[in-house]
């Protein structure tokens, strides 16, 4: 059955060869591009890795939700920007030990 599905493959590339090399030219460079920026993502997910304790670093974000008669219109997510929401947290909460500002 794999055999059928080769050899179609093949005369169907074959009538068309201008349609052909844009696919494959399509399919190249969506490769190289996902080659080259892959190490660039992860490097972004371990970005905070190096910090000693770092499993206890945490980011306050918000949700917002726009809504009228109980049906959702619009939402966000976002990081969090108030700072007197963050200073009140660590006055008020004592799991948290410190905090810092991020723009």
């Amino acid at each position: 059955m794999l055999l059928n599905y080769l050899k179609l493959a093949v005369r169907i590339l074959s009538r068309n060869p201008f349609l052909t090399f844009i696919n494959i030219a399509g399919l190249s460079i969506g490769l190289a591009t996902f080659m080259l920026l892959w190490p660039l993502a992860e490097f972004e997910l371990h970005s905070d890795q190096f910090h000693q304790d770092a499993d206890r670093i945490i980011r306050v974000g918000v949700d917002y939700q726009w809504t009228d008669d109980n049906q959702t219109w619009e939402g966000f997510s976002g990081a969090f920007h108030y700072i007197g929401a963050v200073y009140e947290m660590e006055q008020t909460m004592p799991q948290v030990e410190s905090r810092t500002w991020i723009m």
